[in-house]
């Protein structure tokens, strides 16, 4: 192989990485910069890199340029919209709302800041409640109301055998069947005052005693 072929091969190698360099804009950044500069200096004066493949690559440049500087933009955005959602959550505190749900946390003793209803879409003939745990092992099992309409569920915190549960969280399942056997339709909610609200992973969450409820999942609030 000439010293002008292996120059021109050698030239022509960035071109196809730095497609793969744009995949990740932020980390490859220096690398593509490393590698435009490489091309120029390594290719031969008497066989320059063709014009239209460098303006190529500019673009390229100059499109992954305007994209990481897109995503900083954004970054920004999201992390003030974060700060006024959570905000305007803070204005919930003290107030009481009730949430579609069916986790709730059990503290010491047995005991919960939340109070929870399950309602049915219709008059049934059968209803097994159930308690499970984190793990989702059944902890406490029972017979519940069944006319339409809410019914509030009182739980004492003690499972199967009369022992108090630790302290975690557990959901509460309803199965409701009619005189033909034929699922009814079930709701639960969650009921209670606002103490705290904390922000995660994208979302607001707002805390009734230790249990933390979507922001989103409010259907009612009164003062």
């Amino acid at each position: 192989m000439t010293e002008a072929s292996r120059l021109s091969v050698t030239s022509a190698q960035p071109a196809k990485m730095t497609s793969q360099a744009s995949r990740s804009p932020s980390s490859n950044y220096d690398t593509f910069l490393r590698l435009l500069a490489t091309q120029l200096k390594t290719q031969n004066p008497l066989n320059p890199v063709d014009s239209t493949k460098f303006t190529e690559q500019l673009a390229t440049f100059s499109a992954l340029e305007q994209q990481i500087t897109t995503n900083k933009k954004l970054d920004s955005v999201l992390s003030q919209f974060k700060a006024f959602s959570i905000t305007n959550a803070a204005g919930h505190i003290g107030k009481t709302v009730t949430a579609i749900g069916n986790t709730f946390a059990i503290g010491s003793g047995g005991t919960s800041d939340t109070k929870l209803t399950y309602s049915l879409s219709g008059t049934a003939k059968d209803v097994n409640l159930s308690i499970a745990d984190g793990r989702g092992n059944i902890v406490w099992s029972g017979k519940g109301e069944t006319s339409t309409g809410n019914h509030d569920f009182v739980w004492n915190g003690k499972d199967i055998k009369g022992k108090t549960v630790p302290p975690g969280d557990y959901t509460l399942k309803v199965a409701a069947t009619d005189a033909n056997g034929k699922a009814v339709a079930t709701t639960t909610t969650l009921n209670g005052k606002v103490t705290a609200v904390v922000s995660g992973q994208g979302i607001t969450l707002l805390e009734i005693g230790n249990t933390k409820v979507d922001q989103s999942a409010v259907i009612r609030m009164t003062a």
